[in-house]
C-alpha cells in the first residue's frame, strides 16, 4: 500500500510537471510558424504571403509564440507550483508569480545598494536585464525554476497552517461579531 501511494505521487509529480511544458510546444509552433511564413526569403517564394492582411496574420503568430520565450521565466515560475500542488492551485500560481517579482527586486536593491547596476546600453555585456522594468541579473528559465521548486513547500505549508487557524466556524463566529456592532 505505501509503494503504491508512493509510486502515484512519483507520477503525479511527473504529471504536473508535464503540464508545465505542454504550452510550450503550442508556442514553439506558433513562433516557427510565424517567423518563417513572414521572412523575406519565404515571401519571394511565395509571393501571396506579402500580401499585408496575410503578413500581418503571421507576424501576429510570431510575436504570440515570441511572447512566451520572452517571459519564459515567469511562466515557469508560475506554473511549477500550479502543476505540483494539490489544492489550491491559484494561490500558488500567484504566488509563484510574486515570488518571481520579489526575487527579482531584492537582486536589484542588491545591485544599487553595491553599486554594480550599469547603463541601458551594457546590460548584456554585465549578466544584467530587464524584467517588469526591473532591472536584475538575468537569470532566465534555471531563476525561475529553482526559486518555485524551493518557494513550493513553503506554499504547501502557509496553505495548510492558514486553513487550520481560519476554520469555517471561526470565519461564522467573526461575521457574527462584526455584525453585532
Amino acid at each position: 500500500m505505501n509503494t503504491k501511494k508512493k509510486k502515484s505521487t512519483f507520477w503525479e509529480f511527473f504529471q504536473g510537471l508535464g503540464k508545465t511544458f505542454a504550452l510550450l510546444a503550442f508556442m514553439g509552433i506558433l513562433l516557427g510558424l510565424g517567423s518563417s511564413f513572414s521572412s523575406e526569403s519565404m515571401i519571394q517564394t511565395l509571393p501571396f504571403l506579402g500580401y499585408p492582411a496575410v503578413k500581418a496574420v503571421f507576424q501576429f503568430m510570431s510575436a504570440i509564440g515570441g511572447f512566451a520565450f520572452t517571459y519564459l521565466p515567469v511562466m515557469f515560475a508560475m506554473a511549477i507550483p500550479l502543476g505540483l500542488v494539490r489544492k489550491e492551485k491559484g494561490v500558488a500560481a500567484f504566488s509563484g508569480f510574486v515570488g518571481y517579482t520579489v526575487m527579482n527586486l531584492a537582486i536589484n536593491f542588491y545591485l544599487v545598494l553595491t553599486n554594480r547596476l550599469v547603463d541601458a546600453d551594457h546590460l548584456r555585456e554585465a549578466g544584467q536585464g530587464m524584467v517588469f522594468g526591473i532591472q536584475t541579473i538575468e537569470m532566465g528559465v534555471l531563476g525561475g525554476s529553482l526559486l518555485e521548486s524551493s518557494f513550493i513547500s513553503c506554499i504547501t505549508g502557509f496553505i495548510l497552517f492558514s486553513y487550520q487557524i481560519v476554520s469555517p466556524s471561526s470565519q461564522g463566529l467573526v461575521l457574527y461579531r462584526l455584525s453585532l456592532l
